[in-house]
């Protein structure tokens, strides 16, 4: 039989896709979780469809009259029983596109979001087994549902994209958890490109490392910052008595371009790279207050050290624009944004400085750059004072945050 890609013209490459696809072939040709039966009795038990039930059947007979749609959609589902990252199952993905001149590409559009439904039920199990409250289960794994109405929005129809499969397979996975206001999700081996040291049980140091750093103290490679004029190698040591690098400028949250010395007897290494911790996700939905989200930190740390005993975890991380410290010009002190900020340490990312962009104005990844900023909406405080740094030339640039468990 022809490989599916080629008759679905589309480019998607995998480690796993081999073995997976010769278990989609051998199978019948439609798997049991999508049948509308599968799909009702799920919701029956669970409750995960409360907002798109009709639309999730009512996609199935596009797809399964389509036979390489079926086998794309089982051949997905194998390679997400593999429980890697997006990037370590794909290293290329594209969604399926409908042939030119099909009246109803439904089937095409939804396909991806039932390899992802598929998973739900064994990993509600799982989290069951380890102990979750049900509650977080819940509204950890419901949020698949709610894609089916945030695209119509985002893609002007009910669909479920290439994005929402890359952002939420890992939904589906025993190790990212809704828990109150935030997202948290397992971080072994955070290889952030710096170390932490702690002085007095409060005082803070981030030493850069494992980067080439920019002239202006951000990382080389960041958007705005790729001129290698000038810039120099994070080089991190240590000594018998001291550890030396350069330091981020707490109020810039850049690096400095002159070594730092921090006495051992002083200070005490709190974060390195290979250290795990939980990311943090912060989903669209109620306000960012910091007695939500303290109530979802304090939450996190007993279900995690609970119900996964078997890992170690050393901190909470974050890559986010909402700790740029440009936001302190635009923002009031006790803002928001500003006191969630405060909770980090924060250190210079190489990004592509568009997250504050789309997610302040809704606009698309892909059209961020060619975006007229004069244009920008100015209709809150956030969005005037982003506008105006962006017609002076500035970038908001999104940052890493640690703080200790």
């Amino acid at each position: 039989m022809q490989d599916i890609r080629n008759i679905l013209g589309v480019k998607i490459e995998s480690p796993y896709w081999d073995t997976a696809y010769e278990k989609a072939i051998s199978e019948p040709l439609i798997p049991e979780w999508l049948t509308e039966r599968y799909i009702r009795n799920t919701h029956e038990k669970y409750g995960f469809f409360k907002m798109n039930l009709e639309t999730i059947i009512s996609a199935i007979p596009y797809i399964t009259e389509v036979p390489e749609l079926c086998i794309l959609a089982k051949t997905l589902y194998h390679i997400l029983e593999t429980k890697k990252n997006f990037n370590e199952a794909f290293s290329h993905f594209e969604e399926p596109k409908a042939p030119v001149g099909l009246e109803n590409t439904f089937g095409y559009d939804c396909v991806l979001g039932f390899p992802v439904l598929a998973h739900l039920v064994p990993s509600w199990k799982e989290l069951e087994k380890r102990g979750v409250e049900k509650e977080v289960i819940s509204d950890s794994l419901v949020t698949v549902d709610h894609l089916f109405t945030y695209s119509e929005e985002e893609v002007g129809r009910k669909a479920f994209t290439e994005q929402f499969f890359r952002m939420y397979g890992n939904a589906i996975y025993i190790n990212y958890l809704k828990i109150g206001r935030l997202r948290f999700e397992i971080f072994e081996n955070s290889n952030r490109p710096a170390l932490i040291f702690e002085k007095n049980g409060s005082e803070h140091k981030v030493l850069m490392c494992n980067c080439v750093l920019h002239k202006s103290g951000n990382i080389l490679g960041a958007y705005g910052c790729e001129d290698e004029n000038g810039s120099y190698a994070a080089e991190f040591t240590e000594t018998d008595t001291h550890y030396v690098g350069y330091a981020v400028n707490t109020e810039t949250r850049l690096a400095e371009n002159t070594l730092t010395y921090l006495d051992k007897t002083e200070w005490k290494p709190i974060y390195k790279p290979d250290d795990n911790g939980l990311k943090v996700h912060i989903p669209y939905g109620d306000r960012l207050t910091k007695e939500a989200c303290e109530d979802s930190y304090t939450r996190a740390r007993d279900i995690f050290k609970r119900c996964y005993p078997e890992i170690h975890f050393d901190g909470f991380h974050l890559f986010c624009w909402m700790l740029s410290p440009d936001l302190r010009d635009i923002l009031k002190p006790n803002s928001n944004i500003i006191e969630f900020q405060n909770k980090y340490t924060v250190f210079p990312a190489k990004d592509n400085a568009v997250d504050a962009i789309m997610y302040v104005y809704g606009i698309k990844e892909d059209d961020v750059r060619s975006v007229n900023i004069a244009d920008l909406p100015e209709s809150n405080s956030l969005q005037r004072g982003i506008k105006k740094k962006l017609l002076e030339g500035k970038h908001i640039h999104q940052c890493y945050g640690f703080f200790k468990w």
